[in-house]
């Protein structure tokens, strides 16, 4: 399976950036290069204001894609019972 997409998630009250590729495809800069492109596409097109990220401490490689593509970090929080870093983006075009 390889993909990368957004998420509503109502019940957080959120957008969720996620992204699934097979081991092969590892470490070749894809899933970079795809959580910036839903990053810009929530932002430009459906014009979506903050968006999340999340993964679980041990995953570095994902840690390190949710970093590369301009995300922040939070804070670590529990999601159906396994601590998770959660990381955000907010839309550059919205006013502070």
């Amino acid at each position: 399976m390889v993909g990368a997409g957004l998420k509503c998630r109502p019940d957080r009250n959120e957008i969720d950036l996620g992204y699934r590729f097979m081991k092969k495809y590892w470490g070749k800069g894809y899933a970079t290069e795809a959580a910036s492109a839903c990053l810009q596409h929530g932002f430009t097109e459906l014009h979506v204001q903050k968006i999340v990220g999340r993964a679980l401490p041990a995953n570095l490689a994902s840690i390190t894609v949710l970093e590369k593509s301009g995300m922040q970090y939070n804070r670590e929080e529990i999601i159906g019972g396994f601590i998770h870093k959660t990381y955000y983006s907010i839309n550059p075009t919205v006013q502070s």
